[in-house]
């Protein structure tokens, strides 16, 4: 069974690991163990582990609050490589978690134009692409969905 949990601070290591894995490391912007640890003590930064009970830790979310925390940036998702097909799982949960346990009542996010199986998943859980911009040689579409 997968569920997710507000992640712990020790967890944070691991979630480097992640962000390093070959699926992730070119969609995956500021995730040094620095930056981790920085964001995770600050009031408005949700992270949350992806969890199955047989295999222990499978990925995390970072959320930012905004907007007095009516909205939720949905900052990444990371997921291991071994994990296959959790994820869209693990997002509809997110999204429930923003709406009950947040109170937010819209999330964004944005995703590269190289990263397709990305855009698809979004796309089809209902997010809509609001503008794109350039972003350091690439393309970065901004994705909205009211909760």
């Amino acid at each position: 069974m997968i569920t997710l949990r507000p992640a712990g601070y020790p967890e944070l290591d691991r979630f480097c690991e992640l962000d390093l894995q070959p699926h992730a490391v070119n969609f995956v912007t500021g995730g040094s163990l620095e930056v981790h640890q920085r964001d995770f003590v600050r009031d408005d930064t949700y992270y949350l582990s992806i969890i199955d009970a047989d295999n222990g830790l499978l990925g995390y979310f970072l959320l930012f609050l905004e907007n007095q925390g009516k909205t939720v940036q949905f900052h990444r998702i990371v997921i291991d490589q071994d994990a296959r097909g959790v994820g869209q799982w693990a997002i509809a949960q997110m999204q429930t978690f923003c709406r009950h346990q947040l109170g937010a009542t819209d999330i964004w996010l944005d995703v590269f134009d190289d990263n397709p199986r990305g855009i698809h998943i979004y796309e089809k859980l209902g997010f809509h692409r609001f503008k794109s911009e350039p972003y350091d040689h690439r393309i970065l579409h901004f994705y909205r969905k009211v909760l």
